[in-house]
């Protein structure tokens, strides 16, 4: 069985502040307005691109992120400086 993940209508777009490669399991980014204080969650990073990757957020200290990457079928991929997170569903 799935295990459940937490949902937020009111959080806000944001982006990556520092570059991520393929293995890395956090990430830093701008702001984490309206995200779940509950884990976990989902983010998408460069929706709607070659490069879309869904994400499981497992903890945040900050404004950093600590994830499962490659969730719901997609592949752990590097991503650039200014990336757009979003949260959502997969």
């Amino acid at each position: 069985m799935a295990q459940s993940r937490y949902y937020s209508s009111v959080a806000e777009k944001t982006t990556l502040v520092d570059s991520l490669d393929a293995a890395s399991t956090s990430l830093s980014v701008g702001a984490v307005k309206g995200y779940p204080q509950s884990f976990p969650f989902t983010i998408l990073v460069d929706r709607d691109t070659i490069d879309e990757e869904v994400m499981e957020v497992t903890g945040v200290t900050g404004d950093v992120f600590t994830v499962t990457r490659g969730v719901d079928g997609t592949q752990p991929v590097a991503h650039s400086v200014g990336a757009v997170v979003e949260h959502g569903v997969s």
